[in-house]
């Protein structure tokens, strides 16, 4: 392809567009969707497709939307180098080769044509957190969510799971905790991404509005984007101004899913350090949220529970403000790195439920290679995922 000239190019480009375009089009359609358009994931598995494209062929990739035009769309001349790259990433030829018959050896006699094989939906996150649908491939944890995650949230007001960067906390909440309380009855679990139409619950700049955000879905499930946008900024300004009450509100969203339990997720919250600038409306974020999961006198057990995920290196920032503090006194749950047996899980058994074995001796080389190395799991999860995708089927 690099010898050919632009004439040429577009030459082989207007046959391509003219004579096998719209099954391409379709073809390029179905294995994008297979691999990355999985229900509840549309987002990410878009974004690791544009990380993916960068690495493995040394160019910028297009944006998000010049790919869903392509593929959904209608085409021209101009979207040449999107159709070659989505070519060589989903089916492994440039666009001129697709659709070519294959050469046959001189007096060689044709052999039938057989179908590739399909390579299963690939099981590891790459550089992402594991989500709620990702459950049955999250695996290395057990003996902490089970032992120590479920039964402190189901008996505490407020949850600390505290780690370094890369330890795998909001996995452990999304993927772990949050799948076995849907299993429980009477749980409504409030900033996970799942229905789909939830956004998880980050403090961001604006915590009230990342507050709001997370609660709109649940209170009003039926209105659109446009109202959606309204009902947040209202109640934003409510909660911060103190005419509405976080207590109120998710005493009326129980009501109104008729659960008697309730969890509230707050992920990265070390970015009410980072990202929020104002030393007022972080503290009274703080007040807001340590005052909606107080434990009423009456009660025997917490009917709000917050879950908080927190980067070690920000404990001195949270441990500054007296009261939440003392709410974190017997709450934090340290999440350590995985020892060899649970990283050996974490490699072995997603593929293992996909029908895939390791290749011998890989899973002991990266193990002798991660051994008491921190923060490690993003990178073993991208190592994976990495040659997942380049996997070839015998």
């Amino acid at each position: 392809m690099s010898d050919l000239t632009e004439s040429d190019k577009k030459q082989q480009w207007e046959k391509v567009s003219v004579q096998v375009f719209p099954a391409l089009q379709l073809k390029l359609r179905a294995a994008f969707e297979n691999l990355y358009l999985t229900p509840g994931k549309t987002r990410a598995r878009t974004r690791e497709f544009l990380i993916r494209w960068q690495l493995e062929l040394g160019t910028n990739p297009p944006s998000d939307q010049a790919v869903r035009n392509l593929l959904y769309g209608k085409r021209d001349t101009s979207e040449l180098r999107i159709v070659d790259g989505l070519c060589h990433m989903l089916l492994g030829c440039s666009y001129a080769e697709w659709g070519q018959p294959p050469t046959q050896t001189k007096n060689a006699p044709p052999e039938a044509s057989k179908p590739p094989q399909p390579i299963p939906h690939c099981p590891y996150r790459g550089l992402f957190a594991f989500q709620e649908a990702d459950a049955e491939f999250f695996f290395g944890r057990e003996d902490f969510i089970i032992n120590k995650l479920v039964p402190a949230v189901q008996n505490k007001s407020i949850v600390a799971v505290i780690g370094s960067s890369g330890s795998g906390k909001s996995s452990v909440v999304f993927a772990g905790l949050i799948p076995k309380l849907r299993n429980e009855r009477g749980w409504l679990i409030v900033g996970s991404n799942n229905p789909p139409n939830e956004l998880p619950f980050r403090p961001g700049d604006r915590p009230f509005v990342a507050l709001a955000t997370a609660l709109i879905p649940r209170l009003y499930p039926q209105i659109d984007e446009i109202q959606q946008i309204d009902k947040i900024n209202q109640l934003a300004d409510k909660l911060r101004r103190g005419r509405v009450s976080l207590r109120q509100v998710v005493e009326r969203m129980m009501h109104k899913n008729n659960a008697s339990r309730l969890l509230l997720v707050a992920d990265q919250f070390e970015e009410l350090y980072t990202l929020c600038q104002d030393d007022q409306e972080r503290q009274q974020f703080l007040d807001e949220l340590l005052e909606g999961a107080k434990v009423a006198p009456h009660q025997s057990t917490p009917d709000v529970t917050l879950v908080i995920t927190l980067r070690a290196d920000f404990c001195g920032q949270v441990y500054s403000y007296r009261p939440l503090t003392d709410a974190l006194q017997d709450a934090e749950l340290i999440l350590g790195p995985m020892n060899r047996q649970e990283l050996r899980e974490a490699i072995e058994n997603p593929a293992a439920k996909q029908g895939v074995e390791i290749e011998d001796g890989l899973s002991e080389r990266l193990l002798n290679d991660l051994e008491n190395q921190p923060g490690t799991l993003p990178l073993l999860e991208f190592a994976l995922y990495q040659l997942w995708e380049k996997m070839k089927n015998d």
